[in-house]
């Protein structure tokens, strides 16, 4: 049975579980969780990994990454970069000027408000771009902000005040990946 080594790294049991509810992010917790679950008996690799679903090697794999390299090692880091944008950034911002200052209408579509659907047509219209996987994307981050405007476009319009400028915090939301 894996077990891991506090000793090795001048810690012990309630070093780790401080670690597993304090770390930042949730799957450094997680991996600390079962460091100390396995390291304090209360359950082996096994059966800790069909409690929280995961797989046997990968717990198996945090013990003998933390035996071997220590608690550094457990953390976790996003790998890789930002995705590549999906279109130009002015293309981006014809996308959002249409939903913010204008409704389907005004574009030949039916109705008035927003949909998933009739963005969709408009990118094509206007843009003459087929809508790939990344652009659905924005299109589902768009679709929050359409749903908000469709269900009291008024009190939108009046928070807003004269100038119709998005809060960066919510441009941010729109445009993450």
């Amino acid at each position: 049975m894996v077990r891991p080594d506090f000793a090795k790294w001048g810690q012990d049991a309630e070093t780790i579980r401080h670690l597993a509810l304090t770390a930042e992010h949730p799957r450094t917790r997680e991996r600390f969780l079962a460091l100390y679950m396995i390291g304090t008996g209360r359950m082996n690799a096994s059966q800790w990994f069909q409690e929280i679903g995961s797989q046997p090697h990968t717990v198996r794999g945090w013990v003998h990454r933390y035996n071997a390299e220590g608690p550094a090692s457990l953390y976790y880091w996003r790998t890789g970069d930002r995705r590549p944008p999906f279109c130009p950034e002015e293309e981006e911002e014809q996308i959002v000027r249409a939903v913010r200052e204008s409704a389907p209408i005004d574009h030949g579509l039916p109705g008035h408000g927003w949909t998933l659907k009739k963005l969709r047509a408009w990118v094509a219209a206007q843009l003459g771009r087929t809508v790939s996987q990344s652009l659905d994307e924005l299109f589902l981050a768009c679709l929050r902000f359409i749903e908000t405007i469709n269900q009291d476009p008024e009190t939108v319009l009046r928070r807003l005040g004269p100038k119709v400028d998005l809060d960066p915090e919510f441009e941010k939301l729109l445009f993450s990946n």
